[in-house]
């Protein structure tokens, strides 16, 4: 008996040590660590400075990024370039998101350690060789991003480095695909696949692709001229990767099963686009990419246009000079000047058509806001119990759902078991655990069984008998690593939350941002307006304002509008009276509008029939009178400067609700001249609509029935700066 008691004893003492033993072992890893940390933290300071290979001036040159071959988890290595075109060099365009500028990872460039921002470390990490080295061409380490200098020459080069790779690389985080070698037929499975095990297969690559298109990457505005220029693509998620084309084939099988998913048009939009680019030449001119893809974003305001010239085939080299040193209304002249004065003749008459509407718009993409959300993104769970709960409710789908829930850890990267686009720091610090306490030590991600079962699997480790005081570093280090574990637990089972940009809804433009009013007297008119007549004025009412704040001046217009309409014979009394109806109703809320943009021109500019090369003269000054109603022929009805006649004349221009109040000057030269007496809106007679905003661009050419009533109009930039002002309003994203 005394033997076994000792055995026991012994036996005790033995498991007692090794507890201790596996502490204190944890402990001194833990030193180590926090030893190094600092350690490597002190040796940063003695590390040589990077300097950039310097650009060959005299000729078109770029830096390439050599990525020299390592092991997975070893710091990335890469060797920086100068080289020119003259040498033929071949290398890889990286196409990639930024991402947030306050996370950073080092690479060592050149024997020098450069912070990249954590989305490049990543890339850089997966696009790497074991074996080979890689040439890539990547614009954060490539372009000195501090040289405002070299940018302004590199970046004209964009559009020619992406056209002449020999691959465009596209890459989109860290993402697995779900789809083993049975099931590789995506879109075709083998009759003998089981019908759960096919199930199972389409619900993981279904939201395999969902991820990969929420992306940060497709907002982009610099993506649009990295995939137009390319001619081979290869997209990357993770180390795998498959062809553009064949990306696009596995959207639109995602697009069958999720019609309402917005996120897949920019692919689309992008797709159509490339497949445009030797057919439809007006898809590349630089007003439909700005146009088209409005809602791209970028962190710079000159980037908003700066990010498509290269991809535009209306510009030539330094016809839009790239400089960021310029103010946002200096990047709107150069805009516009590029507009009117575009080399191809034969889209001369498309932009003086077009020119209030851009002018409007390039004004509102330079100065739109954004603000940065938070944005949930469904865990694999609740994705899949969604859509089963979709199918036949008569099949019994909770194994599916078990399976689908096991098989996770293998749909995803190690450290992005979450599939927030970036390796999880929880997740990935918890990566020790298993080599510290051995193998025997289990980490249970998923909920089962009851409560009390889940707090036993989940702390069974850290029982208080196992946690033995054996010293404040042993205790420290084992209470240390206990709360990360219940921390990444508890943070599992979690939507995952992170920050995504959104555009914020347009508001009344800062008409001082764009004038100045010191400037205008010395103005030339350089600018071509085409618009079309379409009214003259036959009757003026009261003013805005007084039909604003008296119930009187409103009850007398009414009784004066009924008495004008029935002497003048109109056709159709109806549709005037409900202008008149629907005016009434806007005022409230468009009073401000009216008094800031319906406004006076006091000049002597002179237009012409179909004549552009007219000299005109400016001295304008504006009017703050309150503007006033009127009713015009072809049954319209607007509000118009109070300065205007009866017989003046409203001149309409394409796609904008703003108007041109015309005077004719008597002159006796064969085609009749006007002088510009201000800006005047036609009420809408669409239902939904506020102002008239003729959208046939049609009606505006010479291949017109209206040819004879079409005018061109040669304006300073002051005047189209208030032609246009608060003529384009664009929604906000914000879901």
């Amino acid at each position: 008996m005394s033997e076994e008691k000792d055995t026991a004893s012994r036996s005790s003492l033995d498991r007692f040590k090794g507890k201790q033993d596996g502490l204190i072992t944890l402990a001194i890893a833990t030193s180590v660590l926090l030893f190094t940390m600092l350690n490597d933290t002190g040796k940063e300071k003695n590390e040589p400075q990077f300097r950039y290979p310097t650009l060959d001036p005299t000729t078109d040159g770029i830096r390439l990024l050599i990525l020299r071959p390592g092991e997975r988890g070893s710091m990335i290595e890469c060797d920086l370039k100068s080289l020119t075109f003259e040498d033929n060099p071949t290398y890889d365009a990286l196409s990639y998101e930024w991402g947030d500028d306050t996370q950073h990872e080092p690479v060592w460039l050149n024997g020098s350690k450069v912070l990249v921002r954590e989305h490049l470390w990543y890339a850089l990490h997966s696009l790497r060789d074991r074996n080979v080295r890689k040439a890539l061409w990547v614009d954060f380490l490539c372009i000195d991003q501090t040289n405002p200098l070299e940018k302004n020459r590199q970046i004209p080069l964009m559009g020619f480095i992406y056209r002449r790779a020999r691959q465009v690389v596209i890459w989109l985080g860290l993402h697995n695909q779900p789809v083993d070698k049975e099931h590789e037929q995506k879109l075709g499975y083998a009759k003998s696949v089981d019908t759960r095990a096919k199930q199972l297969a389409e619900i993981k690559l279904e939201y395999f692709v969902h991820g990969l298109i929420h992306e940060g990457y497709w907002n982009r505005a610099w993506i649009i001229q990295e995939v137009g220029m390319a001619s081979t693509i290869m997209v990357y998620f993770g180390t795998e990767s498959m062809e553009w084309n064949d990306f696009v084939k596995l959207l639109n099988w995602y697009r069958e099963k999720n019609s309402n998913d917005a996120a897949t048009q920019t692919v689309i939009k992008l797709d159509a686009m490339r497949r445009s680019k030797f057919t439809q030449k007006g898809n590349f001119s630089l007003q439909n990419l700005v146009d088209g893809f409005r809602d791209a974003f970028c962190t710079l305001q000159h980037d908003k246009v700066y990010a498509f010239i290269g991809l535009a085939n209306d510009t030539v080299e330094e016809e839009i000079p790239i400089n960021y040193q310029k103010s946002i209304p200096e990047v709107y002249h150069d805009i516009m000047r590029h507009h009117f004065h575009s080399l191809q003749l034969e889209s001369q008459q498309t932009s003086s058509i077009d020119a209030v509407y851009f002018a409007a718009l390039v004004r509102r993409l330079l100065t739109r806001e954004k603000t940065q959300l938070p944005r949930i993104i469904k865990t694999f769970q609740e994705a899949i119990t969604k859509d089963l709960t979709k199918k036949d409710t008569s099949t019994d789908y909770s194994h599916s759902q078990k399976e689908s829930t096991k098989e996770i850890a293998k749909d995803r990267p190690e450290a992005n078991g979450n599939d927030v686009g970036i390796f999880s720091k929880t997740s990935a610090g918890l990566g020790i655990l298993p080599s510290l306490f051995g193998t025997g030590m289990n980490i249970n991600t998923k909920k089962t069984g009851s409560k009390k079962e889940d707090k036993d699997s989940k702390y069974s480790y850290w029982r208080s008998e196992n946690l033995i005081p054996l010293g404040v570093a042993g205790v420290a280090g084992a209470a240390m690593i206990a709360w990360l574990l219940k921390k990444y637990l508890e943070d599992d089972q979690k939507p995952k939350e992170n920050l995504t940009w959104y555009w914020k809804e347009s508001s009344l433009e800062d008409l001082s941002a764009w004038i100045k009013t010191s400037n205008i007297e010395n103005e030339s008119p350089e600018f071509l307006l085409r618009g079309a007549i379409v009214s003259r004025l036959e009757h003026l009412g009261p003013s805005i304002s007084d039909l604003a704040t008296s119930h009187q001046a409103e009850k007398c217009w009414k009784v004066e509008l009924g008495c004008y309409l029935r002497k003048s014979n109109v056709e159709n009394l109806s549709i005037v009276r409900g202008l008149n109806e629907k005016l009434l109703s806007m005022i409230g809320k468009t009073t401000q509008f009216c008094n800031r943009n319906i406004v006076s021109f006091s000049s002597h500019q002179t237009i012409t029939n179909l004549t552009p090369h007219i000299v005109a003269n400016h001295d304008e000054d504006v009017s703050h009178v309150s503007p006033v109603l009127f009713i015009g022929s072809n049954q319209t009805l607007g509000v118009t400067p109070a300065n205007v006649r009866e017989g003046d004349f409203i001149c309409q221009f394409w796609n904008s609700s703003a108007c041109a109040v015309l005077r004719e000057t008597g002159s006796s030269d064969p085609h009749p001249k006007f002088e510009i007496i201000g800006r005047a809106a036609m009420v809408g007679k669409e239902e939904g609509s506020e102002w008239e905003v003729p959208g046939d661009k049609l009606q505006f050419t010479e291949e017109s029935s209206l040819k004879s009533d079409l005018v061109d109009l040669r304006v300073s930039t002051s005047t189209l700066t208030w032609l246009s002002l608060d003529t384009v309003f664009l929604p906000g994203t914000i879901e």
